[in-house]
């Protein structure tokens, strides 16, 4: 077991996220993800530079490594905490990328013909086709690629007496499609960030994935699985709201620290985008709410949340290769 200031250290971490009561902790820190930390630490990983804010009056004048390993395992065990959360944010799911989708088309016209002898309706003809293409879907933002079938019946419709037929023609054109987000919209994505930010992305193997089943505007970040989940309905700046929470990862778990903390407090009630709402219900959605701003609206942000846009600009500046490397670890460690 840990010596019992680092079992103090893991016990505010718990505290911090209230996912686990204190009695578990020791069955956490003794478990696989500690051997792991330890192993870490041995490679050198005990070096590398973790943003947790100020020092607190307990660690100034401690030993640097113990500072470090202190460091260290509080952001393992933060890191864990979020893969095993069942939050909408961090629910682990597998992503489903197809969606099949009907669609029905129907014509009438009026055809002459002999006088009919009685009032019924008669079928023509039917015939089914076999289709596959590429749509573009959500305003360019979806390529849609699919297969399926194409189906057209024609009917005519007689009524007694009348020298005049009605004919219709039902188009059913069935669809099932495998979505991914468009070339064009990843790209204009990562080129609206960070140039860092888009660098961390691209090392940690992250990727977008379409969901239908999420629906129209829901979105996650799914850090374990390594992957933004979209709905079929989303807008690009959804995603920028999403890189919140990676940033928050990828630098050290940085929405949750006191130094943000004390921040969000003070400036939780400043933010005056649409998002307010949002933004008011955790230090981890208004960080994320104000990582949006800092993408499309950066000025408006430094005014209204200086503090907030300043602390973002030095999360991005914490993605060195020592960081990313860490986050590979955990990453690859949690998904053993």
């Amino acid at each position: 077991m840990p010596e019992p200031s680092l079992r103090r250290t893991f016990l505010f971490s718990c505290k911090v996220h209230s996912r686990f009561p204190e009695t578990q902790v020791e069955t956490l820190i003794s478990g696989r993800l500690y051997l792991n930390c330890l192993q870490l630490l041995r490679t050198g990983a005990g070096r590398i530079s973790v943003f947790h804010g100020p020092e607190s009056s307990s660690q100034k004048g401690a030993h640097p490594m113990k500072k470090n390993l202190c460091s260290f395992l509080t952001l393992a065990l933060s890191f864990f905490l979020m893969f095993t959360d069942s939050s909408a944010v961090f629910a682990a799911s597998s992503a489903d990328n197809a969606q099949t989708v009907t669609q029905t088309q129907t014509s009438s016209k009026s055809l002459s013909c002999k006088k009919a002898a009685k009032t019924q309706t008669v079928s023509v003809s039917s015939k089914t086709v076999s289709i596959q293409g590429t749509d573009s879907l959500n305003k360019g933002n979806i390529t849609g690629a699919y297969s399926g079938t194409k189906k057209t019946v024609v009917k005519d419709h007689y009524v007694k007496g009348k020298t005049s037929k009605t004919r219709k023609t039902t188009i059913t054109t069935v669809k099932n499609y495998t979505m991914e987000l468009s070339s064009s919209a990843r790209k204009k994505v990562l080129s609206q960030i960070a140039p860092g930010l888009a660098r961390a992305w691209e090392a940690l193997g992250f990727s977008f994935a379409i969901v239908p089943a999420l629906g129209c505007r829901s979105c996650r970040c799914l850090i374990k699985e390594r992957k933004i989940q979209l709905g079929t309905g989303f807008e690009l700046e959804d995603i920028y709201h999403m890189m919140g929470y990676f940033l928050s990862f990828a630098a050290g778990n940085v929405s949750s620290t006191t130094a943000f903390r004390q921040i969000y407090e003070m400036e939780k009630y400043l933010y005056g985008g649409v998002y307010k709402g949002s933004a008011l219900k955790s230090p981890q959605e208004f960080f994320a709410v104000c990582m949006r701003e800092y993408c499309l609206r950066p000025q408006k942000l430094m005014k209204e949340c200086t503090q907030t846009f300043h602390y973002i600009q030095a999360a991005i500046g914490r993605l060195t290769d020592r960081q990313i490397s860490l986050c590979k670890a955990l990453l690859n460690s949690a998904s053993k």
